[in-house]
C-alpha cells in the first residue's frame, strides 16, 4: 500500500519546500534581488539534492521486491515533476512540456539508481 500512497505525497512536499525557501526569502531579504536569488537557490537545491535523495529512498526501501518496480519509478517521477510541468505551462511560452520532460527524466534517473542492487564481494580466508 506505501509504493502507492507515498508517491500521491511528492507534489505537495514540493509545493512545500518552495513555499518554504519563498517564505525564508521574505524573511531575510524582503522584495529585493536577494529575495528572487535565495528563492532560486532554494528551488536548485531541492531539485539538486531533495528530489536524488527522495527518488533512491523510495526505490530502495519501497520497491526492492516488488513485481512493477519499474513502472512504480515512472509512477513516482510523474508524481514529483507534475508541479513542475503545471507551473512551466503557465510561465514558459515555448518549449513547455520540454522542462517537464527533462525534469521527469532526472527524477527517472535517480528512481533507477536506486533500483540497482550491488553484490559485496567476500574474502576466502585462507588458514
Amino acid at each position: 500500500m506505501k509504493k502507492w500512497l507515498i508517491p500521491i505525497a511528492y507534489p505537495f512536499i514540493t509545493v512545500i519546500a518552495h513555499l518554504l525557501s519563498g517564505l525564508v526569502a521574505l524573511c531575510l531579504n524582503g522584495k529585493d534581488l536577494g529575495g528572487v536569488i535565495i528563492v532560486l537557490c532554494g528551488i536548485i537545491a531541492y531539485c539538486l539534492i531533495g528530489v536524488p535523495i527522495i527518488c533512491i529512498l523510495y526505490s530502495k526501501r519501497c520497491l526492492t521486491e516488488q513485481r512493477f518496480r519499474f513502472l512504480f519509478t515512472i509512477y513516482q517521477s510523474f508524481l514529483i515533476a507534475l508541479p513542475y510541468i503545471i507551473l512551466f505551462s503557465f510561465l514558459i511560452a515555448e518549449p513547455r512540456v520540454f522542462y517537464g520532460l527533462i525534469f521527469f527524466a532526472w527524477c527517472e534517473l535517480w528512481g533507477l539508481i536506486g533500483l540497482v542492487k550491488f553484490k559485496r564481494k567476500t574474502k576466502k580466508q585462507n588458514l
